[in-house]
């Protein structure tokens, strides 16, 4: 809290803990620390150009890098390293079903307990050595998918009808898994589409 008392602002609170720049104009009394109106008037000045200059360099959105792919992508990366094995869970795919507009994928449950999916997935695309989501406004249906343990999953997806025909590249798949209470796994299958 300040409070004015003539030309001195009165801070009741210790400002020099969390602003050591202003040791040199502060001036303790009593247990309080008075500050000169000029130096608020500074202070304030500046204060209201760093808020602007971290709202537009550190907050602003990052540009997505320029490709021709089809679809737009998230603004930022994704995280990177999503593993294909987790927890006992792992996602391959049948290389012999992969195709630019389908392919069918296996998620073996190696742990101790029963693991639950919906069949919503996410795909990301590898742009200059990152990984980055395809924006996709796809609807997903409700279904429950349990995997007991030592029990293999087969899921197939058709991805033409959510983003079209994938372009050559490389792509991974990702999916998300309950696993106990509130455990949540996420894996990832890479693959690539050929030209």
């Amino acid at each position: 809290m300040i409070e004015f008392i003539g030309e001195k602002a009165q801070f009741t609170a210790n400002p020099i803990a969390f602003l050591p720049a202003l040791r040199k104009s502060l001036i303790p009394v009593r247990g309080v620390f008075l500050m000169s109106r000029r130096t608020l008037r500074i202070l304030g000045r500046g204060t209201v150009l760093l808020f602007w200059a971290v709202l537009l360099c550190g907050c602003g959105a990052a540009a997505p890098p320029e490709t021709d792919l089809p679809w737009p992508l998230a603004s930022v990366p994704v995280r990177q390293e999503i593993p294909a094995e987790r927890d006992g869970l792992e996602m391959t795919v049948d290389p012999d079903t992969l195709s630019a507009d389908s392919a069918l994928f296996w998620v073996d449950n190696r742990s101790d307990s029963s693991v639950s999916c919906g069949t919503d997935y996410t795909l990301d695309v590898l742009v200059d050595g990152s990984w980055y989501e395809i924006d996709c406004d796809a609807d997903h249906s409700a279904e429950l998918l349990t995997i007991a343990p030592g029990e293999r999953l087969t899921l197939t997806y058709g991805w033409e009808e959510r983003y079209g025909a994938l372009p050559p590249g490389d792509y991974r798949l990702v999916k998300s898994f309950q696993s106990g209470a509130f455990r949540t796994v996420r894996i990832a299958c890479a693959f690539r589409v050929e030209g």
